[in-house]
């Protein structure tokens, strides 16, 4: 489409006008990716607040420390956990403490196989945080198949089985990254 108005000057008008378009443009366009990028951070705070409350949820569900909760959760992601199946794990462990604590049962005889107690040394109920790295220091003197089994019966997802078969040194390197 071209607009004629007679005079060279018009034709002169137009163009700077069509610039002025042109640029406009261009910066309704960087301010959409901007505030593309913000609803991007927006999206990013609000996973972190969600994410924050169900460590603190689970952390006042089980007695755990959310600091706990957290590198270790982190831990399980680097073996393809995901906050959830984390937190449901711990979750398990801990009922399964729970269990052994008041009644001693099958989760307490698990638990002795490896030679771990569910009481520490003051009587007092541990938490599945503060078993987890004696299971991995004593994992790996399993079979495949007896660690598949343990773990089942200990309430340990896939994630935390391949977490703990790492062992005790390469667990504690994991946790300190």
């Amino acid at each position: 489409v071209t607009l004629d108005f007679g005079d060279a000057g018009s034709t002169e008008k137009m163009k700077k006008a069509e610039g002025v378009v042109k640029d406009l443009l261009v910066g309704l366009g960087k301010l959409t990716g901007a505030a593309a990028g913000v609803y991007k951070i927006g999206d990013a705070i609000k996973t972190f607040v969600a994410d924050a409350a169900k460590l603190q949820d689970t952390a006042d569900a089980t007695g755990e420390l959310v600091e706990n909760l957290d590198v270790w959760g982190r831990a399980a992601q680097t073996m393809g956990a995901d906050q959830d199946q984390f937190l449901a794990t711990v979750t398990k462990v801990n009922r399964g403490l729970q269990e052994a604590y008041i009644e001693g049962g099958a989760f307490s005889q698990f638990l002795g196989t490896l030679g771990i107690a569910a009481r520490d040394s003051n009587g007092d109920l541990r938490k599945a945080t503060d078993i987890f790295g004696e299971i991995a220091v004593k994992w790996n003197s399993f079979s495949k198949s007896e660690k598949a089994f343990l773990g089942e019966k200990l309430g340990l997802d896939e994630a935390m089985i391949r977490l703990l078969s790492k062992g005790g040194d390469e667990v504690n390197r994991i946790l300190t990254e």
